[in-house]
């Protein structure tokens, strides 16, 4: 197998990132580079594309979706290394006739900001959106770099994790949940470095995302987890949990 089935995912990917610097097309020879395996990133990505990458970035998530539609999900942050905040991403998607059109706001506190909007989009734009908040509050927190992080993320997705079938609710009723995990950071040797506290702190951060075809754009709900190391005296379990969720 060559690395030629990632990059075409690459390619695929190129509409999406135009809306966002989570996967920027500068990032090309990363790709290229973790299916050579030249560097000892603790990562061992599959060259052929996984079924996470599918599932997460080249189904046409809004296929069955009624246009026009309009789908929200709240953004919840809470844990003591975080401010707490209770934020919500709207899409509104439309035909126009020619092209679907997505056009959407992340709304903070009292901010709306408009996000850039997507024609024709390969998956689901909100993953994109919350993957980037996500590296933004991971460089707040350890000083690194956002292209690192973005590194990390689409390497472990190329580890291939595992996928779980599990029944869930939508709304009340009964839906088929598509569920896997990933730990970007865990294995990374970097953690260890000089002056990379915080850095080693955080590296146990866990992504878990719930994919359903039975609910309005195919994603029902991504999660982060930060664990600590549970002192006799704190009572809490994470340094910060993370939650978006289809309203």
């Amino acid at each position: 197998m060559t690395i030629l089935p990632r990059l075409l995912l690459l390619l695929c990917f190129t509409q999406i990132f135009i809306i966002s610097s989570v996967f920027s097309a500068e990032n090309t020879g990363i790709i290229v580079a973790q299916n050579q395996k030249k560097f000892d990133t603790g990562q061992n990505p599959k060259e052929e594309i996984t079924k996470a990458e599918t599932l997460l970035f080249l189904v046409n998530h809004f296929i069955a979706l009624k246009l026009p539609s309009v789908l929200e999900y709240s953004f919840v942050g809470k844990g003591k290394i975080l401010d707490d905040y209770f934020d919500k991403f709207t899409l509104n998607v439309r035909n126009d006739g020619k092209k679907v059109i997505v056009t959407a706001t992340h709304k903070k506190a009292l901010e709306e900001i408009e996000l850039k909007p997507v024609f024709n989009p390969s998956n689901n734009p909100v993953i994109l959106y919350f993957l980037e908040e996500d590296i933004k509050e991971m460089q707040k927190l350890t000083g690194g770099q956002p292209n690192y992080f973005r590194k990390r993320i689409r390497t472990a997705l190329a580890e291939g994790p595992k996928i779980i079938t599990e029944p869930g609710e939508y709304r009340g009723r009964s839906v088929k949940v598509q569920t896997f995990s990933i730990t970007p950071y865990k294995t990374d040797p970097l953690r260890f470095g000089a002056k990379r506290t915080k850095y080693n702190r955080y590296s146990k951060k866990i992504y878990k995302f719930f994919l359903s075809e039975g609910v309005p754009g195919q994603l029902l709900k991504i999660e982060t987890r930060i664990p600590k190391r549970k002192k006799n005296e704190d009572s809490d379990e994470y340094y910060a949990i993370t939650n978006l969720m289809l309203k």
